[in-house]
């Protein structure tokens, strides 16, 4: 489940799933086949300790490129009172996790001839002005998510490759990691205040909504905007967590993921709030 494509050297046949040592290597055995057996087992244990409440399992895909899309239907269906993610933390308990914003931004030139390149305007002088303008945007901080961070991922001229011409545009794109609270403005807007101030006047700025397709051919093409989230320390499901973490005998110390998780969806996108503590209102889907 929601695995990424098989790169570099293994140590053993990533499609074999070899037990060595006690371990298991193969992949996508920790991340997230681990996961997803440890939920069963943990339901089927509770289960025959007499535990008569209601929990779902969920295997979703797709959370490597647009993080919590597909266990949205899950939610709507299950309505759950708390949901607990799966991704590997060394058994730590994590409360938290960055966001992601996917930024594109297309600047607009004039295209032209390499020979004849004065009656052109080329768009990538302005594309050099905005990244070393951007590198020195001042981001925020959080005590616990630590800071926000902003990078430049990918460069695409049109028509590409543009050979010996002068490109008509090229786009940049920015992962974005933010952090809870943050807002579209919040991240948007500093970017155009940004290149307002060393000239770039031609461009456009958007969120990017790349299409993907599942395994079974079902695509899907949300805005790539993945909200942080953090849990509040005195929430009931927190508590709980730690309490479990000390009955096996583990460190009950509350941490934090860098990268995004499902969570995005279930407790970044103001939904996971109402069903655990009764505090907001959960956002209409459409699907």
């Amino acid at each position: 489940m929601d695995v990424v494509p098989v790169t570099g050297h293994w140590r053993f046949d990533p499609y074999g799933g070899v037990i060595h040592g006690g371990r298991l290597y193969g992949r996508g055995s920790a991340d997230m086949k681990g996961g997803i057996a440890a939920a069963i087992c943990g339901v089927a244990a509770a289960a025959r300790q007499g535990l008569r409440r209601r929990i779902a399992v969920s295997a979703s895909v797709l959370e490597e490129v647009i993080e919590g899309h597909a266990l949205a239907r899950v939610l709507d269906a299950v309505q759950p009172g708390a949901v607990v993610i799966c991704e590997p933390s060394g058994l730590r308990i994590k409360a938290g996790q960055k966001g992601r914003m996917e930024v594109l931004l297309t600047l607009h030139g004039k295209p032209a001839h390499a020979a004849t390149p004065q009656v052109g305007r080329n768009p990538l002088h302005a594309a050099a002005r905005a990244l070393l303008a951007l590198e020195s945007l001042p981001l925020p901080s959080d005590p616990v998510l630590g800071p926000a961070l902003q990078v430049p991922v990918d460069a695409v001229s049109q028509p590409y490759p543009s050979i010996s011409m002068v490109p008509g545009g090229v786009t940049l794109r920015f992962d974005r990691r933010t952090l809870a609270g943050e807002t579209e403005h919040d991240v948007l807007g500093p970017i155009r205040l940004c290149l307002e101030r060393v000239g770039v006047r031609d461009y456009t700025l958007e969120i990017s909504a790349d299409p993907v397709r599942a395994f079974t051919g079902e695509s899907a093409a949300p805005p790539r905007w993945l909200p942080a989230w953090r849990c509040p320390d005195d929430a009931p499901v927190l508590a709980a967590l730690r309490g479990a973490a000390r009955e096996c005998g583990r460190d009950d110390a509350v941490g934090c993921w860098p990268f995004c998780t499902n969570g995005s969806e279930s407790a970044g996108g103001a939904a996971f709030p109402r069903w655990a503590w009764g505090r907001a209102t959960r956002k209409t889907r459409t699907p």
